[in-house]
């Protein structure tokens, strides 16, 4: 099959997903309800095999829009009765927000043991639960580190700990003012505390956003304001300050406030790059994605389709690749691997049926490693033959 028909045919069966997203996006305090509603009653939502698609796209949705973190708890929770987050539970799936995973612990949806493997992955999700296995006996978690020790120690309050875990916000006064928007007091709090505007946001435990806690430094007061769309503090520490941090923008991207996007961009202060492009992709943000191609002559690569698989970002996938089909010779780095790799450890049948499509594809080939295509292949079909195998006992 040619690429235009196989890219056709591939479009057509991921159009429901790239409705499903879309929708999941505009979650907000008015559509919450409705929107379950429609969800709930979607044929799509009631198959089995879509609930790790549907629970994905959620997850993905709530990291990419930190300001409706709860809107998305809250759509978990209403759609509740068709979730058993136990068939997922080991893979990245449940990898979301603390403060989500939390929810569905209280909810009775996952139990302690579970939150102790989520603990045993990193040192922030020990801190974060500490409150849940602390009277456990220390055997059950000998992984706890001594960085995980002092913080516990240094836990004054645990009903205030679990007040932040709620929260799933940086417990810090300025940081809550900026998500706050609220200028008057920002500005007055600053004065009285004698905070620089250049001052940096702190690491919290709470805060669990790749971009404020791992893609780079800590964010500048600035940024924090660009990433949760703060517009009022933004715009009032854009005029105090006159030396602007150099990934200004990739916070402004992942934000996705066209405003702040174009005070950036109209002062030419700092400029936009091909990590933005990457940073528009991991979150959901299309129309950026485009205007960094066609306003600021940023070229797609190979590695913005590696990114849209990985994020699941399929208007990107179609966008990126609907221009430059001859990505798809490319291999990647650092296994030197073919998209027929990637496609197969993604773990998407339909997106591996697209790439097998494919007149020039060679299902034999392998990466620099000598691992083949169909080794990927067959951990695919078990994973797929063992949710068929769930999905049927689940309606008998």
């Amino acid at each position: 099959m040619d690429f235009s028909e196989a890219f056709a045919l591939f479009k057509s069966t991921i159009k429901t997903v790239i409705e499903l997203k879309s929708i999941i996006n505009s979650l907000s305090e008015v559509n919450l309800e409705a929107t379950a509603k429609q969800l709930s009653n979607s044929t799509y939502v009631k198959n089995k095999e879509n609930h790790k698609t549907v629970i994905n796209c959620i997850i993905y949705a709530s990291k990419n829009r930190p300001k409706n973190l709860f809107l998305y708890i809250s759509l978990l929770r209403l759609l509740g009765t068709f979730f058993d987050y136990q068939d997922y539970i080991d893979s990245k799936l449940l990898q979301m927000h603390h403060t989500m995973q939390l929810s569905l612990f209280e909810d009775g949806k996952i139990g302690k043991k579970d939150i102790l493997q989520f603990c045993k992955r990193d040192d922030d999700n020990c801190c974060f639960f500490f409150h849940i296995y602390q009277n456990e006996s220390p055997e059950n978690y000998p992984f706890i580190s001594e960085r995980t020790r002092n913080f516990i120690q240094n836990i004054k309050s645990i009903d205030k700990h679990i007040k932040y875990c709620k929260e799933g916000h940086c417990e810090v006064n300025i940081a809550r003012l900026i998500r706050d928007d609220n200028v008057e007091e920002f500005t007055s709090y600053c004065v009285k505390q004698n905070i620089g505007f250049n001052t940096k946001i702190p690491h919290s435990i709470y805060e669990q956003y790749s971009m404020i806690n791992s893609h780079f430094d800590m964010p500048t007061l600035l940024e924090y304001s660009a990433y949760f769309c703060s517009i009022k503090v933004f715009k009032f520490l854009w005029l105090q300050i006159t030396e602007y941090p150099n990934t200004l923008p990739t916070f402004a991207v992942a934000g996705g406030d066209p405003e702040i996007i174009n005070i950036i961009e109209s002062k030419k202060k700092k400029d936009f790059d091909s990590l933005c492009v990457k940073i528009a992709i991991e979150y959901d943000r299309p129309e950026i994605i485009e205007y960094l191609h066609n306003q600021q002559g940023i070229e797609y690569t190979p590695f913005n389709i590696v990114t849209a698989i990985e994020y699941n970002n399929w208007t990107a996938f179609n966008l990126i690749l609907n221009d430059n089909p001859n990505f798809l010779i490319f291999r990647i780095p650092p296994a030197m691997n073919t998209f027929l790799h990637i496609a197969a450890s993604s773990g998407i049948l339909e997106l591996v049926k697209f790439f097998c499509s494919l007149k020039d594809s060679n299902v034999a080939v392998t990466d620099k490693f000598g691992i083949s295509f169909s080794y990927f292949i067959r951990l695919l079909f078990i994973q797929h033959q063992m949710l068929k195998l769930r999905s049927i006992s689940y309606f008998q």
